[in-house]
């Protein structure tokens, strides 16, 4: 049995256990290679991949505050006249 199939995924799985079952040779046809993905392999990435990169953004802001401490608060700083009038005409009202 010929399966046409846009990608192979968990349907395909699907199909695949079915004709198992029934003892039917199945063939997909497909741009994919001929073996079905790992759902799981892809999570497990993904999550592994979000958990680096939020380390690199907590090690990031956490040397950015450390930098911060020792700058005066930004309402002590000067703003230079010329600056500050660009930033209220750039502001609704």
């Amino acid at each position: 049995m010929l399966l046409f199939a846009a990608k192979l995924g968990y349907q395909t799985r699907m199909f695949d256990a079915a004709a198992k079952k029934l003892d039917v040779e199945l063939a997909f046809v497909t741009d994919r290679c001929h073996q079905l993905n790992d759902p799981w392999g892809d999570l497990v990435n993904y999550f592994r991949d979000l958990t680096v990169t939020q380390v690199k953004y907590r090690l990031l802001a956490n040397a950015v505050n450390e930098l911060a401490q020792d700058r005066p608060a930004l309402s002590e700083t000067e703003v230079k006249p010329t600056a500050r009038e660009v930033m209220e005409t750039a502001l609704p009202e």
